[in-house]
Order: structure tokens, then C-alpha cells, then sequence
């Protein structure tokens, strides 16, 4: 693995825990009377969310491979004088 392959996987990794942060703060703090944007004990989902998570994560994959090639290229290639 390319030192420049491992920072983009972790900055995926980071923005992938903040997604998941910002959603834990949004369920937890609900003013009373109101109802938060997930309920975890409803299983009736209009969607199957884990089949869209293991897409969104393989098209995400396909994303930073594209771009570590577009990087390795850059890296490579020499400007004309």
C-alpha cells in the first residue's frame, strides 16, 4: 500500500465515524414531545440498508482506487519545459 493510498483510506475511516457520530447526537438529543429521525426498535425499513451500505462502501472503494491512481500519476508525470 502507497503512503498516499493509507491517508485516504483513513480520512474515509474518519468521515465514515463522523457520519456515524452526527447520527448518534441526532437520536440522542430529542426535545420532549418530539420523536428522533431513527428509531432503533422499529425492523420495518422501506429500503435494505445493508445492501445500499455494502454498495455505497464498494462504490466508495472504487472511488479512492480512482483516485490514488489519479495521484500516482500525477506524482509521475513531468511537466514539459
Amino acid at each position: 500500500m502507497k503512503l498516499a493510498e493509507a491517508l485516504i483510506l483513513r480520512a474515509d475511516s474518519q468521515k465514515r465515524i463522523e457520519q456515524l457520530r452526527q447520527r448518534l447526537v441526532r437520536s440522542a438529543k430529542v426535545q420532549e414531545g418530539e420523536t428522533p429521525p431513527e428509531q432503533p426498535q422499529e425492523t420495518f425499513s422501506t429500503v435494505n440498508v445493508a445492501e445500499l451500505q455494502t454498495q455505497m462502501d464498494q462504490l466508495s472503494r472504487q472511488c479512492r482506487e480512482l483516485d490514488t491512481r489519479i495521484q500516482e500519476s500525477n506524482w509521475n508525470t513531468e511537466l514539459m519545459d
